[in-house]
């Protein structure tokens, strides 16, 4: 299975917690915590802000208007599916 987003960045936060020789109860919570914390970042930035969206709108195919629901749309549509992967923690 290949990792997830979430799992990349719960790898990120909190490295100590995914040393594979180190497989103790404490060490598998740790990991469930930082699956939950890396949950939590998606979940904050699941909406962009406007300055994202007018700067998103000016992408290859982004529109070229400040404020497209094209680059809105797709930005939020990424996140939303980072979201819903299941993550094997």
């Amino acid at each position: 299975m290949t990792e997830s987003m979430i799992e990349r960045v719960a790898r990120i936060l909190e490295p100590q917690a995914w040393d594979t020789t180190r497989d103790s109860l404490a060490y598998q919570n740790r990991r469930i915590s930082s699956l939950r914390k890396a949950r939590t970042v998606f979940e904050a930035i699941l909406k962009p802000t406007d300055g994202m969206v007018a700067n998103g709108s000016w992408a290859p195919n982004g529109c070229g208007e400040v404020g497209s629901t094209g680059a809105k749309n797709a930005y939020t549509k990424m996140i939303a599916y980072v979201l819903a992967e299941q993550v094997v923690g």
